[in-house]
């Protein structure tokens, strides 16, 4: 009697249990091709919706149409085609799925790569960094070998809750002797926490169509100091000026894409630097202009602009050389140009003079050189010997030539050329008196 009972209990029990199964229609395919999965449930109630949330970092999955009925005795049955894309190359297993009170199998999968005339076209993504900032930009891009020139490359602009995403670049090139289509997006992340990064599907077509579903990456985005203002750079910035007859065009592009005029603290620091007031600075096609100073003189002025360093997690500052011209106000140009032609007079007329006592000293040296008699050497310093004291003084005696010198060795001169003159016994030959005065007149 309890066998009978405990045999009862047992058929209702599976007369009432559920049952699911997920069965691939192939255990190996392609990267960038899809595997359909069936599914069946078959229980006492209507079930919710297949969840395929565990299979999500191996597989993309997309559900087809749900078929529902009621079989004889009460029970529904439920079938459903599953469309799976392998996220990656080489084994893969798909654990177990739970619906309305059944769970299935788990099963296997190969995925070989996809090898088109010995060319592996499977797209591959830059590697996110672990940790940004909030407010900070990272370019990151996916590469494609084409397996025709002809094929063309699609993929959207991703859509992240938090993340701006622009395109940045889309172009074919040659990598390794094989034409490689090029996508880049500059990510910029608003909001701190944990994002999981998905791009779309990247489809390849032309001869041939894959789509490739690529594996998800993390990014931890870290807050930004309390005391950041809001629009300041985030990452060091870059650059660019343009200097015209009026002023200098400044461009700057932050990591982060911000135009010229939002970036925090970039006119404050060039009043702080040139003494123009913030009225005079415009905004001009994604610049600003900054004008000329009235008076500049041609030197390098160095401007301070901040912005967040994401490497040393503190606010650093970025040096923008601008270099100024050569501006006077007109009334100062009049005076230095006045006083310029005032040098040039006196530098000429002090030139002339200097010419001319050169020349009267060459005549000199000659006149001294040819003399034969001491009287000759008399009559000459008389005459000519002011040439090289810089006065036009003539002498009435060799004393007062010698006074005019106002030195030993002239005295001495004047001494021996009278001695030879006047007859007397000189201790200085008349050679020698001519080779120390031409002396004293090269020295």
């Amino acid at each position: 009697m309890v066998r009978i009972f405990f045999l009862l209990v047992m058929s209702v029990g599976q007369v009432h249990a559920a049952s699911l199964s997920l069965i691939p229609e192939k255990s190996q395919i392609e990267r960038g091709r899809s595997v359909t999965v069936n599914m069946r449930y078959v229980g006492p109630i209507t079930p919710d919706e297949l969840n395929v949330k565990r299979w999500q970092t191996e597989v993309f999955v997309k559900s087809r149409q749900r078929e529902e009925q009621r079989l004889p005795g009460g029970r529904i049955e439920v079938k459903q085609r599953l469309t799976l894309y392998p996220k990656s190359t080489g084994p893969i297993t798909l654990g177990p799925l739970a619906l309305g009170g059944a769970k299935s199998d788990r099963f296997d999968l190969i995925v070989t790569p996809a090898l088109v005339n010995n060319v592996d076209i499977t797209p591959i993504w830059t590697d996110l960094p672990e940790q940004m900032w909030q407010g900070e930009s990272i370019e990151s891009c996916i590469q494609m070998p084409l397996s025709e020139q002809r094929n063309r490359v699609k993929v959207e602009v991703p859509e992240i809750p938090g993340v701006s995403a622009e395109q940045t670049l889309s172009r074919s090139r040659s990598i390794h002797g094989n034409l490689t289509a090029e996508r880049c997006w500059r990510f910029t992340y608003h909001k701190p926490g944990h994002f999981l990064m998905e791009m779309p599907p990247v489809i390849q077509r032309g001869r041939g169509r894959w789509t490739f579903y690529l594996p998800s990456q993390e990014v931890e985005v870290l807050p930004l100091p309390s005391y950041l203002p809001n629009n300041i750079s985030v990452g060091k910035p870059d650059m660019t000026v343009q200097k015209n007859e009026q002023g200098w065009s400044i461009s700057v592009e932050s990591p982060g894409g911000q135009p010229s005029h939002t970036v925090w603290g970039l006119k404050s620091a060039i009043v702080k630097a040139i003494g123009v007031s913030a009225d005079q600075i415009l905004d001009s096609d994604g610049a600003i202009f900054v004008p000329f100073n009235e008076w500049s003189l041609g030197q390098t002025i160095i401007v301070k602009v901040p912005y967040f360093n994401t490497v040393s997690g503190r606010l650093d500052a970025v040096e923008l050389p601008l270099k100024t011209p050569w501006k006077l106000p007109t009334l100062v140009i009049a005076l230095l140009l006045s006083l310029g032609i005032a040098i040039l007079i006196i530098a000429t007329r002090v030139g002339a003079e200097l010419v001319r006592r050169r020349e009267n000293i060459q005549n000199l040296k000659r006149a001294i050189n040819a003399a034969t008699t001491a009287d000759q050497i008399i009559s000459i310093l008389l005459v000519d010997g002011s040439a090289n004291s810089g006065t036009n003084t003539q002498f009435k005696t060799l004393q007062q030539w010698a006074d005019a010198q106002g030195d030993q060795e002239a005295l001495a001169l004047a001494d021996g050329i009278n001695q030879s003159a006047y007859g007397e016994q000189s201790e200085m030959p008349l050679n020698e008196i001519k080779r120390r005065l031409i002396k004293r007149l090269n020295g």
